[in-house]
């Protein structure tokens, strides 16, 4: 990292293991952004947030039956990464194709389900309303509540839209389970006996923030479907980016921040996609709302590029990209940390484009673009055979890590890049 006496420290995650790689002199133009200042103890920060998308389902897909968003409540779980004794959520309609009215909304503790645990639930207002109606291409904070959320805990978000939407906005492949109720407002019960049908996406919920004692910071995870966790276990929380959250919770005061995935499947640094996932917008083009844009964001580690290669796109290109990405976010104070590109022969099976890969992990590793790097290729990657994954960190399809590599990729992650 840049210091003010224009040193520049690269740390080098490999396996778990943190090696110095790197201490030079850099002058005038040289040098790299300073990264932003610690928050301090206290303050608002982001514990959970997810990259929303056009989704291109309406009405929602409940389980195996289709159900009408009009007069339906929606009662949403998320993971939260750290704790705090007050909390705000916030609202995203930017894909909408006009107002969307919430008429209700509660925020508690969430119990098994679609429960909410007594002496939790806390109704929201926005403006002192009870009601927000969020404007197309906009986004509500809420009014703050106190509310003890602890640091790990699922929250229940519950939503009451009386009305009806044709343009959802949404994150597909949540891995978690949330709830809806199909007849009326029922935001404010404890029981989640309304709530008898399962949904797996999360709708027009974007953020939570906590008024936290001591993270002094957040950081923004933003990629693909290997952030995004698409094969980890379903409600296990065993994403790349959650191990690392539980690691930082046991870390020194002085590097402990919260962690917001903003991953998104089949999402490219470059191109936005119509042909996946179901839709999504390239990372270059997200990064001012998904990264710069979250509550007490300090550093961002971004692990892009791996469908980009898949489907052609040159190694100079994203080198290229990921350079404008690095220039934005140190523009806003933010420090940059770069991943790797994981193997992938198995799903890309193309030397030409393992070559290229290579090519973009060498840059990744030897340029002063960046704040610090973190080696995921080679904390994945089988000894016998790198441009494949290690047989126990295979998810079975040779392009997304199991449970394993998840925690072997949070493990590669060098906690002193954060302080």
């Amino acid at each position: 990292m840049t210091t003010r006496s224009g040193q520049w420290l690269r740390l080098v995650a490999v396996a778990g293991m943190a090696v110095v790689a790197s201490l030079a002199v850099v002058a005038g133009a040289g040098a790299v952004a300073s990264p932003a200042a610690p928050q301090g103890s206290g303050g608002w920060v982001g514990t959970w947030a997810t990259g929303d998308q056009p989704l291109d389902h309406a009405p929602i897909p409940a389980g195996f039956t289709l159900i009408s968003f009009s007069n339906v409540t929606l009662r949403q779980i998320v993971h939260v990464s750290v704790g705090g004794g007050s909390a705000r959520v916030r609202l995203d309609n930017t894909y909408g194709d006009g107002p969307l009215t919430f008429a209700d909304a509660h925020v508690g503790l969430a119990a098994a389900n679609g429960a909410v645990q007594a002496g939790t639930d806390r109704a929201l207002t926005f403006g002192g309303s009870p009601s927000v109606t969020v404007a197309r291409g906009a986004e509500a904070f809420s009014d703050p509540v106190r509310l003890n959320v602890p640091a790990q805990a699922d929250l229940a978000v519950s939503l009451f839209l009386p009305g009806s939407s044709a343009m959802v906005t949404g994150h597909h492949d949540a891995k978690q389970g949330s709830f809806v109720s199909t007849a009326g407002d029922h935001a404010g019960d404890l029981s989640g006996s309304a709530f008898g049908t399962s949904i797996f996406d999360w709708y027009w919920l974007n953020g939570v923030d906590v008024f936290s004692p001591s993270a002094r910071g957040a950081i923004v995870a933003i990629g693909d479907s290997i952030t995004n966790g698409a094969v980890s276990t379903f409600n296990g929380n065993n994403r790349w980016p959650d191990f690392l959250a539980r690691r930082l919770l046991a870390a020194p005061a002085n590097e402990r921040r919260s962690v917001l995935n903003e991953g998104i499947d089949g999402a490219q640094l470059l191109t936005f996609r119509t042909d996946c996932c179901p839709t999504q917008e390239a990372g270059l083009a997200v990064l001012d709302r998904d990264v710069i844009a979250q509550t007490g964001v300090t550093h961002v580690i971004v692990l892009l590029g791996t469908n980009d290669l898949g489907f052609g796109v040159q190694a100079s290109a994203i080198i290229a990209g990921l350079k404008q990405l690095a220039a934005q976010a140190h523009a806003k104070g933010l420090a940059v940390v770069a991943g790797t590109v994981t193997p992938f022969h198995g799903f890309f099976d193309d030397p030409a484009k393992d070559a290229q890969r290579d090519a973009v992990n060498q840059f990744i590793r030897t340029s002063r673009v960046f704040d610090g790097f973190v080696d995921f290729d080679a904390a994945t990657r089988d000894p016998a055979n790198p441009e494949s994954f290690l047989p126990a960190f295979n998810s079975g399809d040779g392009l997304h890590p199991n449970d394993a590599g998840d925690q072997a990729m949070a493990n590669a992650i060098d906690l002193r890049l954060f302080r």
